[in-house]
């Protein structure tokens, strides 16, 4: 399959080079009012929509933009293998969602500052400034129209009821006050019978909730004045002692001693039983099922902790992913790509439509204002959100599109308080670089290979069964494997960027 994948990469650069060094930046193309959009984003199959359902959605989006927009849907697991084959293959695609490195240095896609100068201003208000900061390159050049933005998804949690069952009356600020936390969760044993998980976590939660109190940078890459050049925070000194806070905890049975192997489903069944005093892991999973935690235990109270270690501020920024809505170098409709994305951009019965099929016959609006859009979704319409503009219901500008479902609410008010609350977490100091990582993978070394060394190793120094004592001949290790190269590229990207 890797071959395979690869094969097409080789044909795809070789084709698209050719036809798009003659189309490059060209945003007056435009050869008709059809326009195919590859849509990966929704976790439906292929062809599983109502045909009848469709149509009527695109005829609709016809008559309002004057654009017939056509939705090629990928099977789920397949989606860039199809996008790969469709792209070598110089089949019609105008608009697709893919990682914007991969796709801008292969000559795929087109810049589109002139484009949305002429056509996309309703995407400029729909999006604060700093979404657009990672879809940019030195020079100014905007590749991709946003998704997502950076956000506070992995926040540490404690339950306020329990801290009071145990005896301690006030939120706990520092990393050592969360501990001494954990301990009276794990003696005195709230949940009863022996049952109590004093911290519930994975691995990413415990880097996003607390790494920041051990570096400099959070999660992020740190800047090592010792050589001036920029690191992974594997690097950063801080890392191990990070790695000797967690590795006690576990060794003590603070974290839930199946943390690195559980599913998400697994998790929340944990709090439904009323088991867990704390949390360090994707707030949906303890606000999603709030309602049914409730059930079994109605006194809950879950309280979001801002926490400080020996470094400041424990918590780090998510980065959004670099990725968006882009469009095809060889388009020859590119102004009505951008002209439907704009309308889908443009307001919420317009993203909506695009979501969910017509207003008041596939949903309607039970509350609209200038903070929450709730609305009421008919089941089984026949239409999956095939031509679905999924990226303004996820810019802080816009309401919060939350559920009439009352079980749901705890997870909306997450959303609209917490979610883009920079005030807490650290940001990270190379933030607006937009690293191009295939320039890295031609460098003689595989990012994925020494993130995947990375993430066995930490686990394995979190739960015991690598000794703390061989941090050094790990990253001896990573060194082998091309970590200086990573880090003179990384470096030098960051240079070029100044």
């Amino acid at each position: 399959m890797k071959k395979t994948i690869l094969l097409l990469l080789v044909c795809l650069i070789a084709i698209i080079s050719v036809v798009g060094c003659s189309n490059s930046g060209n945003s007056k193309k435009q050869g008709g009012d059809e326009i195919v959009y590859y849509n990966s984003q929704f976790p439906y199959k292929e062809g599983t929509g109502n045909k009848e359902a469709i149509e009527e959605v695109q005829q609709y989006i016809l008559e309002q933009t004057g654009i017939k927009v056509t939705a090629v849907i990928p099977q789920k697991g397949a989606e860039e293998q199809k996008l790969n084959t469709m792209l070598a293959a110089n089949e019609k695609i105008d608009i697709f969602i893919g990682e914007l490195s991969k796709y801008r240095s292969i000559n795929a896609i087109m810049p589109l500052n002139d484009l949305i100068d002429k056509y996309g201003q309703d995407v400029v208000k729909a999006w604060p400034e700093s979404a657009w900061d990672s879809l940019k390159d030195k020079d100014g050049k905007i590749w991709a129209l946003p998704r997502a933005i950076s956000s506070t998804p992995y926040p540490a949690m404690i339950r306020k009821d329990w801290l009071a069952k145990v005896g301690v009356n006030k939120l706990p600020s520092t990393v050592e006050e969360f501990e001494n936390a954990l301990q009276l969760f794990k003696e005195k044993d709230p949940a009863g019978k022996s049952s109590t998980v004093p911290l519930m976590c994975n691995l990413d939660g415990l880097r996003y909730s607390l790494l920041g109190a051990y570096t400099d940078n959070g999660v992020g890459n740190w800047l090592d004045e010792a050589d001036n050049k920029v690191k992974p925070v594997v690097l950063h000194p801080g890392y191990l002692e990070w790695l000797k806070t967690l590795n006690r905890w576990y060794q003590n049975g603070y974290i839930y001693k199946e943390a690195f192997m559980a599913k998400p489903e697994q998790f929340t069944d944990l709090a439904v039983s009323n088991r867990v005093a704390a949390s360090m892991s994707w707030y949906s999973q303890i606000f999603s099922s709030y309602a049914k935690i409730q059930n079994n235990a109605p006194d809950v109270d879950y309280q979001i902790l801002t926490l400080t270690g020996s470094k400041g501020k424990t918590e780090s920024l998510f980065p959004a992913p670099v990725q968006g809505y882009m469009i095809t170098n060889n388009s020859k409709n590119s102004v009505e790509a951008m002209k439907f994305l704009n309308w889908g951009f443009s307001s919420y019965d317009n993203y909506l439509t695009t979501r969910y099929g017509i207003k008041d016959k596939h949903w309607s609006y039970i509350q609209k204002d200038e903070n929450t859009v709730i609305v009421d979704i008919v089941a089984n319409t026949g239409y999956d959100g095939e031509f679905a503009t999924q990226g303004y219901s996820s810019s802080p500008k816009q309401p919060v599109l939350s559920s009439k479902d009352p079980t749901k609410k705890a997870m909306y008010d997450y959303i609209q308080k917490h979610y883009y609350d920079y005030e807490r977490v650290k940001i990270p100091f190379d933030g607006k670089v937009n690293y191009d990582l295939l320039r890295m993978d031609e460098k003689g070394f595989s990012r994925n290979d020494i993130n995947t060394m990375i993430e066995e190793a930490t686990v394995k120094f979190i739960i015991g069964t690598r000794p703390l004592s061989e941090f050094d001949k790990f990253i001896d290790s990573l060194n082998a494997k091309g970590m200086n190269k990573y880090v003179d590229e990384l470096t030098a990207q960051y240079n070029e960027t100044k």
